[in-house]
């Protein structure tokens, strides 16, 4: 706390929010002050890890917001009356959220179920159990509106923005009306050049066809075009057996290989089990995913968390249970 308390008086701050303080009630008030010039409010999380505890500057009038708090949720509500606010506003309600790492979750779970289990099925049902469990204790799915015709670059903010703006005209207040539609134009305008930086930049020499694509959007224009005439061939069997002519050409004087039957490979295979892959080759595999990619709807699994945690799920034995299965 002298670290703290030395910190505080050189740098002289309004406010100072701090996350897991692993504080309990058997730590009371006076150990955890740093002077008489900051207020504190703690929330202790009862059991190790976690906490917050925010300190405000007592020149400024502060109060907690104990009707905002959930429970089983680490956030910390406090409501200032700064003496220094511009003009439409009368204070300041501030938050601090301590989010607790999934990390640290999965890397203390136990995985003897996943391990027990017989049946590969089994193993991914718990194993796909205990990360829905991670995720939604510390990120819940969130259901936000969307429309067919939205254009990629469309946020939640820009369509409550649009919607305020749309309310205020049925009022008829043209001033208000006026000022928000500059906001929307704003908004739309940044969104946009968001997208092109974030999205379309890059194709523009890696992917011209996406790159073009994602022009289109942008500009409202529509990237249908009517498809190509193609001299007819004759029935479509034709087609296809001149193409297949066409693509075995170089390789007909070739000896043929003779292709065994399904007997005799189950044979090979009951003999010489196949050969299993290592943690370590499981981990460059998790670690090579693509991240961007959307979670699978069976299994609600990003690839995202596979990736970033690929030295703590490498060594779970699915993929080997699945290939000996």
């Amino acid at each position: 706390m002298d670290e703290l308390s030395s910190v505080a008086e050189i740098n002289d701050p309004d406010l100072i929010c701090i996350s897991e303080t692993w504080l309990d009630p058997s730590i009371y008030d006076g150990v955890i002050s740093i002077g008489s010039n900051y207020t504190r409010y703690r929330k202790d999380r009862g059991t190790p890890g976690g906490g917050l505890i925010t300190y405000v500057k007592t020149a400024i009038p502060s109060s907690r917001l104990f009707d905002m708090e959930e429970e089983g949720k680490e956030a910390l509500w406090l409501l200032l009356k700064s003496q220094r606010l511009p003009r439409p506003y009368s204070c300041i309600v501030m938050v601090a959220v301590y989010y607790p790492p999934v990390g640290l979750r999965l890397s203390r779970t136990v995985w003897d179920a996943v391990h027990e289990a017989e049946d590969v099925d089994d193993k991914v049902s718990i194993f796909n159990g205990v990360i829905s469990q991670a995720l939604d204790g510390r990120m819940p799915l969130k259901s936000i509106r969307l429309h067919p015709t939205d254009k990629p670059w469309m946020t939640p903010n820009i369509k409550a923005k649009i919607k305020l703006r749309q309310r205020v005209f049925t009022r008829g207040n043209m001033s208000q009306y006026n000022l928000l539609s500059a906001q929307v134009e704003d908004m739309i305008r940044k969104a946009k050049s968001n997208y092109y930086q974030n999205k379309a930049k890059t194709f523009r020499t890696s992917d011209p066809a996406k790159w073009y694509k994602a022009i289109y959007n942008l500009s409202g224009v529509s990237s249908q075009h009517e498809g190509l005439i193609v001299n007819s061939m004759g029935s479509e069997a034709a087609l296809a057996e001149k193409l297949q002519i066409s693509f075995t050409e170089p390789w007909k004087d070739l000896i043929t290989t003779n292709i065994p039957q399904l007997d005799e490979v189950e044979s090979l295979l009951k003999d010489y089990p196949p050969p299993l892959p290592s943690i370590g080759q499981i981990k460059c595999v998790l670690n090579h995913l693509n991240h961007s990619k959307a979670t699978g709807p069976a299994d609600g699994v990003p690839a995202w968390l596979l990736k970033r945690f690929s030295s703590v799920l490498a060594p779970i034995d699915i993929i080997t249970a699945s290939i000996k299965q």
